[in-house]
């Protein structure tokens, strides 16, 4: 990997399922198009899809992306949450040819902004005096909703119904979007760490620890008891403002660092009834990368071909994208 100023990147997740598979490509292009320096390393449930792979081929990245398949696939009772509380724990020797590691959601597309992303975060965690840029949001629930009840049961048992019960029905979790210093992390989460909190998962045990069941409130329970202070994270107070990438030496400083497109796996008239993503969607960051888009990717060759061999649902997302922006693009 090409040396930066400031450390070496690595950008990873976890997919889960075969149906979300269909975001890598665009994924891998967005990441390359946009910081070519940077690694990526995958982590699959499954094998990995070989319409997949012949479009990942395609692209020419593969030589700039690590696939392992089959990973986590012991858990005999696997189910979504777990997999997304996975997420935390994943580790791979080749993490430690890096100075900063990213979590990233498998269905972002990544844009170039002004100021290359690992270095906002880097400006972020000096701010914030840890090896982690994220921050906290508040989760409020109302325990004696059937649904809430019946969910927290189901993943916690009696046991956690009764914690459940207790105290203030508010938790903090952390957001799904991790950049961490590499070495000062995994000195903490090392390998006994992971393997406990590994385990913990696969048993469902760790979801009796916290108030609801949520892969993020996870993240901050494995975060506070690796030892670091969760105070110091800034709280979500606003949406749209924790977006904007030009200021990251601020708490409430979370970018998407491009476009979101789960929020476009619903229908235009269903976005529009949504208040909050209605105004992320119409953010001036979000303006800004529509901008980039249509300037930097719409009228490239490698674009227009994974468009064209992507399967319905991102065909779809992308045709809400287009439409509630109102871009001229046939699909």
């Amino acid at each position: 990997m090409d040396n930066l100023n400031n450390g070496r990147v690595c950008l990873t997740t976890f997919v889960y399922g075969p149906r979300y598979q269909c975001y890598l490509p665009f994924l891998l292009y967005s990441c390359h198009k946009a910081y070519p320096e940077y690694d990526v390393v995958l982590f699959l449930y499954d094998e990995l899809n070989q319409d997949i792979k012949k479009q990942i081929e395609k692209i020419g990245l593969t030589n700039k992306v690590v696939i392992k398949e089959r990973c986590f696939n012991d858990c005999t009772k696997m189910t979504p949450l777990k997999s997304k509380s996975l997420r935390w724990i994943l580790w791979d020797k080749l993490f430690e040819n890096y100075d900063y590691l990213y979590t990233v959601d498998i269905d972002m597309f990544y844009l170039l902004e002004p100021v290359a992303l690992h270095k906002q975060h880097i400006k972020h965690m000096k701010f914030i005096g840890l090896p982690i840029s994220n921050l906290r949001r508040r989760l409020r629930y109302n325990p004696f909703k059937p649904f809430t009840f019946a969910f927290r049961f189901k993943h916690a048992g009696l046991t956690g119904i009764l914690n459940f019960l207790r105290g203030e029905k508010e938790e903090f979790k952390l957001t799904g979007l991790h950049f961490i210093k590499t070495k000062e992390y995994f000195d903490r989460l090392n390998f006994e760490q992971r393997q406990k909190f590994k385990n913990h998962i696969y048993r469902g045990d760790c979801f009796k620890y916290v108030k609801f069941p949520n892969a993020e409130i996870i993240l901050g329970y494995i975060v506070k008891q690796i030892g670091f202070d969760l105070d110091k994270f800034g709280i979500q107070t606003d949406s749209v403002k924790m977006l904007d990438y030009n200021e990251p030496e601020r708490p409430e400083f979370r970018p998407h660092h491009g476009i979101h497109l789960g929020i476009f796996r619903r229908s235009l008239n269903e976005i529009n009834k949504v208040e909050s993503d209605v105004n992320i969607l119409t953010s001036p960051t979000y303006r800004y990368y529509i901008q980039k888009l249509k300037r930097d990717v719409l009228s490239d060759k490698i674009f227009q071909e994974l468009i064209r061999n992507s399967p319905d649902n991102v065909k779809f997302a992308f045709s809400q994208l287009f439409k509630f922006y109102g871009i001229n693009y046939v699909i």
